[in-house]
């Protein structure tokens, strides 16, 4: 059996799925990938910087019993991954917008020990992809990224192993499910407010939604879908983006009344000079759009190439444990050389 240990940065909804799930999947992990999956590190400003090198319990760790660790330090990642002896980090910190960090300081930390990075935190993808893949490359590891954009949905990893020869042109989806969460209730009648507090309910949106609503987690997706699969070099503020918080309730109402509703759209394309160009806003789903019918949990892209012109791919009723299953996929991913 091939022991291997994860370190882990991040203890909140989606950090707590994934312990889960290595609790739950853990036998058929051994017995169809001959890994033994051990987290042997837990860090998080909350607990402070937890490491056993002989690992610490599953069960234990998924009931929230996490023991106490030495104090939370930025500067002390590179003495705590030794100290887990990692061979893979799990970073799933918060998102920080403008700078990507301390998330992108752990991950350089790891790749330049030989660590494996998985993350599922659009920052450092936004704001040092090309560093960090080169990083993981001069180090000869690996560095992945599938759940900081749409859960668990196969994104650049369906352009990587499933279509190698095809990058797409126009990228066009629904990557954030708290505003159409709010949306799908505003059209039924409901108030904006209470379409956050279930979006706050069901895990997917955080105690201050702002980024959500004002369209900007959709447009850091943007960013990195553009930079990754059509190799753009776009930044934030070179992305479209207009929120839901200043939509009319009537004009929502009217919508969805249509068979048209609202949603918060996030559309990629490259014109006619090879420019590529984003936008986020809410825009009408009708019928025969590829993205029509998704309900208020769902995720879902719309890719069109040239030897693809047409594929969608959706994910239906996702929430934290599908992003967790997304880090899982990627961390089983690297430890086997893919």
């Amino acid at each position: 059996m091939d022991v291997r240990n994860l370190a882990v940065i991040g203890l909140g909804n989606v950090g707590s799925a994934l312990v889960a799930l290595l609790e739950e999947r853990g036998q058929q992990i051994r017995d169809e990938y001959g890994l033994d999956l051990r987290i042997t590190g837990i860090m998080s400003r909350r607990i402070g910087m937890v490491a056993d090198p002989d690992g610490l319990p599953l069960r234990v760790l998924a009931e929230g019993d996490v023991p106490e660790g030495e104090p939370y330090s930025v500067d002390g990642i590179g003495a705590w991954l030794e100290r887990c002896r990692a061979d893979v980090l799990v970073e799933l910190s918060p998102l920080d917008i403008e700078q990507g960090e301390p998330a992108t300081s752990f991950l350089r930390a790891a790749l330049e020990r030989g660590v494996h990075g998985v993350t599922a935190n659009k920052g450092p993808v936004v704001h040092a992809l090309r560093e960090l893949t080169a990083l993981a490359d001069a180090n000869g590891v690996r560095f992945r990224f599938e759940s900081a954009t749409a859960d668990c949905l196969p994104v650049y990893t369906l352009y990587r192993e499933s279509l190698p020869l095809e990058r797409p042109h126009r990228v066009r989806g629904l990557v954030n499910g708290t505003t159409s969460v709010i949306l799908e209730l505003m059209g039924l009648g409901r108030s904006f407010d209470e379409g956050v507090r279930l979006a706050q309910e069901r895990g997917i949106a955080e105690a201050d939604p702002s980024l959500d609503i004002d369209g900007f987690d959709a447009a850091v997706k943007v960013v990195a879908i553009a930079n990754v699969l059509m190799d753009a070099d776009l930044r934030l503020d070179d992305v479209d983006v207009t929120g839901i918080r200043a939509l009319d309730a009537g004009a929502v109402r009217y919508q969805a009344s249509i068979g048209a509703p609202l949603r918060l759209v996030a559309t990629i394309e490259r014109d006619g000079d090879g420019d590529v160009r984003a936008r986020v806003a809410p825009e009408p789903v009708a019928a025969g759009d590829p993205l029509h019918g998704m309900g208020l949990l769902d995720l879902g892209l719309h890719f069109d190439g040239d030897l693809m012109p047409g594929l969608t791919v959706i994910g239906r009723d996702l929430e934290p444990r599908q992003t967790a299953y997304g880090v899982l996929v990627d961390i089983l991913g690297v430890l086997r050389g893919r």
